[in-house]
């Protein structure tokens, strides 16, 4: 009896001893583990409170060139729980035996490549189309383009390109490729003094119920909603391209352009009268056209975010709200979202 109980204590201790070995091993293994989750969150602290928040709070480029693309990195972080992919794109475009972008056609003279579309070649005479395959019915909404202008004519080219919020899509017509007496809003870029007013190249916005007919000779002057003089130095054949960001909320609408080698935005006009129609089916496109005189029109990128997305997560409606207060408001939103501090990013 007493060999029996000796046998079972020993088995015991045995037992004890080889469950403290393990639990020292599982203990060290758990130290290690928390030894390298420490350094690593110091070094993402040295980060976030070195360049990081240098690059959320200011514009510092190390060289000109690479100013708008900080600016526009830096806005699309901002947006990015609220963008539609759907009616967005960037390049790299996929090759399918030949460059494509989903969810959008294109036709006429307009060709993809790797890393933009091109819409008319520098030849006279062309014209050609990008447009979203998908109809969008959101009336507030934010979207940022970047578009090229470059060509070989010095002291007159031409014509110039459009921006489409329609519901009269892939319809063919003179007014920069696209049909007349269209129904919903055309940013144009006209680079073409065709009244012979010096103002060119001219950034102009159309509100059109159908009634307007595009006044070709005095350059839209007139039938306009908005509009502002460009710097033909500053957008044609240079290095980059400029990016326009066109924000359609509580019908009014505001424009805002930052040039490839500036890193600040300009205002181009704001609270202009637009009046889109409730569950009406638009569509987003590009055109671009030339005449006797000639240019490449290029696009880079195209991003749409949705206004009324960015007013539910902040929990107001967006009708409540003009475009400053909405503004903060929303991007307040998204910063929480991020983890970001509200006075970390600068609200344009």
């Amino acid at each position: 009896m007493d060999s029996v109980c000796t046998a079972k204590t020993r088995g015991v201790g045995g037992l004890k001893r080889l469950q403290v070995g393990v639990s020292a091993v599982v203990w060290a293994s758990v130290l290690v583990v928390l030894a390298l989750l420490l350094l690593l969150s110091e070094d993402a602290g040295t980060a976030r409170h070195g360049k990081g928040v240098q690059a959320a709070t200011r514009l510092e480029p190390l060289d000109p060139h690479a100013a708008i693309d900080q600016v526009r990195s830096h806005a699309h972080a901002l947006h990015q729980s609220f963008l539609r992919p759907e009616f967005s794109f960037e390049p790299p475009f996929p090759f399918r035996g030949y460059f494509v972008i989903d969810n959008w056609s294109y036709g006429g003279a307009a060709v993809v490549t790797e890393s933009f579309v091109r819409i008319t070649p520098d030849r006279q005479r062309k014209s050609g189309w990008l447009w979203s395959k998908q109809s969008c019915t959101m009336l507030d909404w934010e979207a940022m383009f970047e578009f090229r202008v470059s060509g070989s004519g010095t002291s007159t080219y031409g014509d110039g390109m459009a921006f489409w919020f329609t519901t009269t899509p892939k319809q063919k017509g003179n007014v920069y490729g696209a049909r007349d007496q269209w129904l919903g809003l055309s940013i144009i870029i006209d680079t073409y003094d065709n009244n012979g007013n010096g103002d060119g190249p001219r950034l102009l916005a159309i509100w059109n119920n159908g009634d307007i007919k595009y006044d070709h000779n005095r350059d839209g002057q007139g039938q306009e909603i908005g509009s502002c003089q460009l710097s033909p130095s500053a957008m044609r054949n240079v290095d980059g391209f400029t990016t326009v960001m066109v924000t359609m909320l509580n019908g009014k609408l505001r424009v805002k352009y930052a040039y490839a080698q500036k890193d600040h935005w300009v205002e181009c006009f704001s609270d202009a009268h637009v009046e889109p129609v409730e569950r009406q089916s638009y569509y987003f496109g590009f055109t671009a056209a030339t005449g006797d005189i000639a240019d490449n029109h290029d696009v880079r990128s195209f991003a749409v975010y949705d206004l009324k997305a960015m007013a539910h997560a902040e929990g107001t409606d967006a009708t409540d709200h003009d475009h400053g207060d909405f503004e903060l408001k929303a991007r307040r939103a998204i910063n929480r979202r991020q983890g970001r501090n509200d006075d970390e990013v600068t609200v344009w």
